[in-house]
């Protein structure tokens, strides 16, 4: 969101500032991708730390000040008008396409799918790429609905798209999940804040019941794995 408003800060149009926003994220996903492929870091290590160099980078080139001289126009990218196309997009691409298919499979067991023949460390990476992308392309949208900058955004947003994604019935151990249902998950906690908020329970109080929601899902996923082996 920072690389994108501070393109069209500096001149360049909607459209360069919403593709630089977006390759920024995708570049980001590459890089994560091949760390964790090639030099055979631990994914997590790999994505926190990244985490942490975008956000200091995000705070080091705008000195901790949000960006607001965008366009107006900008503020269309926000309003909802294109929803439902990424979501559209990411399903027909896991449901649809050998991309998606093979991502199931690295998912569920990698060893067994480097030996039926899927290159494994290309496509591991292809799709940490297209997460990196779609990253990038939410950050514009949330700068949009905004119309600022923030280095700040984004922040608190990391245990939500978690326990969207399990309660939508995406595996922490990978091979199983799906836009659809994590669209429901999503869904679901949103319904939760704003049952939360209606109820006056407060934002500490709401953190904690996101916290026991998510070990909830996350323990409901491995009875059902159980009963299933």
């Amino acid at each position: 969101g920072v690389v994108g408003t501070m393109t069209m800060e500096k001149g360049a149009g909607i459209p360069a500032g919403i593709a630089a926003g977006i390759l920024t994220g995708a570049m980001c996903g590459l890089t994560n991708g091949f760390l964790t492929t090639r030099l055979r870091i631990n994914p997590f290590i790999v994505t926190l730390g990244m985490l942490l160099i975008v956000r200091g980078a995000a705070l080091i080139v705008t000195n901790g000040m949000p960006i607001h001289s965008v366009p107006r126009g900008f503020a269309y990218l926000g309003e909802g008008s294109l929803v439902g196309v990424p979501f559209v997009l990411v399903h027909v691409l896991l449901e649809r396409t050998k991309m998606g298919r093979y991502a199931f499979a690295i998912g569920s067991n990698p060893d067994a799918a480097y030996y039926a023949g899927i290159p494994v460390k290309f496509h591991t990476t292809a799709v940490y790429a297209t997460c990196g992308l779609l990253t990038g392309l939410a950050g514009m949208i949330e700068s949009s609905r905004l119309m600022t900058g923030q280095p700040t955004a984004g922040q608190g947003y990391e245990l939500p798209a978690i326990a969207a994604v399990v309660i939508g019935g995406g595996s922490l151990r990978g091979g199983e999940g799906g836009v659809v249902g994590t669209l429901i998950g999503a869904f679901i906690m949103g319904l939760l804040s704003n049952g939360c908020d209606l109820l006056g329970i407060q934002p500490f109080v709401q953190q904690a019941i996101i916290g026991a929601v998510i070990i909830l899902a996350v323990s409901v996923d491995e009875l059902r794995k159980r009963q299933a082996v």
